[in-house]
């Protein structure tokens, strides 16, 4: 069975909200972790923070949504 990392966030204008996960070829999710920040008006910083920490890079895909989320480039989905 294939598994799928993945990894999103939400760059919100006061917090920021991060997720991890698997996604496995029969459809079934498995968050591995949820984090919430208060990011006082920084919200790049946080998302930083939370990448390096989680590896994110290593994720299949990484979606992002929020008031900050276009500040993100590909391959990012927005």
């Amino acid at each position: 069975m294939m598994v799928h990392r993945f990894a999103g966030c939400d760059l919100g204008k006061s917090s920021a909200k991060f997720v991890l996960g698997v996604a496995r070829d029969d459809g079934t999710l498995e968050l591995e972790s949820v984090e919430t920040v208060e990011h006082e008006g920084r919200p790049m910083d946080a998302f930083r923070d939370w990448y390096r920490r989680s590896e994110v890079a290593s994720r299949a895909a990484l979606g992002a949504t929020g008031l900050h989320a276009d500040e993100l480039v590909k391959p990012v989905v927005s």
